[in-house]
């Protein structure tokens, strides 16, 4: 059965979110979070171990009119784990934030472990850290139609020269 199929049933089982923070662009690592835990220990999926913390994410749900959201993401900062990354890499304004869901069951470890087995990866970019205490770490995201100086097209179409980037050679 898939993820798909399984939505469906009277018996969903448990949704398990898996955070990924890649801040390599900035010159840091990959982090990886869950604010779940498999039998009292770290959540592993797909090979990926995500530790778990306190983690509340919130404001990703999407609507047909008006604004793109702009979640929020609050991570524990009591084992101070990622200020020192934060405080040396320009807290990670600009790195990517990738939301991944799926069910409990398809971890690794269980019966039916199969890591492609999850919903659409959200992809999003980190633009701004609103708080850092002793206790927590807000970040403010936002999607990447929405960040600033990023334009759709990337690449401006001029009526003289076509578009040959995309194979559209007009003049030859």
């Amino acid at each position: 059965m898939t993820i798909l199929q399984d939505v469906i049933q009277p018996q969903l089982g448990s949704w398990v979110d898996l955070y990924t923070i890649d801040a390599t662009s900035l010159g840091s690592s990959v982090f990886h979070f869950t604010p779940s835990m498999d039998n009292g220990s770290s959540v592993s999926f797909g090979g990926t171990v995500y530790t778990a913390l306190p983690i509340q994410a919130t404001g990703f749900e999407g609507t047909t009119s008006g604004a793109l959201p702009r979640p929020k993401v609050t991570i524990s900062n009591v084992n101070k784990f990622l200020q020192p990354y934060l405080l040396a890499h320009q807290y990670f304004q600009g790195a990517t934030f990738a939301r991944v869901r799926t069910l409990d069951k398809y971890l690794d470890g269980h019966p039916n472990a199969d890591s492609t087995q999850q919903l659409l990866p959200q992809y999003w970019y980190i633009d701004s850290l609103d708080s850092m205490t002793k206790q927590q770490i807000t970040f403010s995201l936002v999607s990447p139609l929405d960040r600033p100086n990023v334009k759709l097209p990337r690449r401006q179409i001029l009526r003289d020269a076509g578009f040959p980037g995309a194979g559209f050679p007009y003049l030859s």
